[in-house]
Order: structure tokens, then sequence, then C-alpha cells
């Protein structure tokens, strides 16, 4: 009896203790059909996870193919409040592509001024 008894607290204890344990935000995949940059750095084209940390600020785009990671800090921005799309948006120059932005629902990731020159053109990738 007084085992049943011990196994009928633990299992509430347990259930609670998994409640407080932080998840992780779900990671929204999109496919980049061309290298880019992004603060200097170089990036293959091919399948990234865009993810949201707990807090709601900050944003991280993973390569599925290689190790390269960028993380910018998220703020508000032009999107709607109810926005729930994942967007990049790039400047594209000849076969030079910038990330510029990543949209992440309704808050925005700001990666370079987003100031275009003549003859740049501006793609975005997103659901």
């Amino acid at each position: 009896m007084r085992s049943t008894l011990s196994k009928l607290f633990l299992v509430p204890a347990i259930a609670a203790a998994a409640a407080l344990i932080p998840t992780s935000a779900r990671a929204e995949t999109i496919q980049i059909p061309f290298n880019f940059s992004a603060h200097g750095h170089s990036f293959p084209a091919g399948a990234y996870d865009v993810e949201q940390n707990q807090d709601h600020n900050m944003v991280t785009l993973h390569a599925l193919n290689s190790n390269k990671t960028f993380t910018g800090t998220l703020a508000p921005g032009d999107p709607q409040p109810n926005d729930s799309r994942v967007v990049l948006y790039f400047s594209d120059s000849a076969d030079n592509h910038v990330l510029d932005s990543i949209q992440y629902h309704n808050k925005i990731s700001h990666v370079t001024s987003m100031h275009h020159h003549r003859g740049e053109s501006t793609t975005s990738l997103g659901q």
C-alpha cells in the first residue's frame, strides 16, 4: 500500500516538473535556391531552418546541409500583428544576393541597412 501511495504522488510531481521544462520553438524550413551573404559571410543555396528563440527576441537561420548559422535580433516591424509568415528578404545585384531581413511572424530582424542601390532588385522567400 505504501509503494502505491508514493507512486500516486510521484506521477503528478514528474508531470509538473516536465511542464516547467522549456520547449524549443518550432523551426520553419525554407528552400533558398541561390548562394547569398549576410554580414559579410557566405551561405550556400539549400534548405534552411528558421527558428525564433523562446524569448521571441532572436531568430536563427541554420543551413541543413552545412554548419552555417546566422542569428539576428527580432523587433517590431512592418508585419501585421496577426502575421504568421516566415519570410527572408534579399537585395539582388547581378549574381550577388544579400540577406536584408528576416520576418518571423509579426517581428522582423534587419540584417543590413536595406539601402538599395540603382540596379538592385529584391527577392523574398517564404510562406
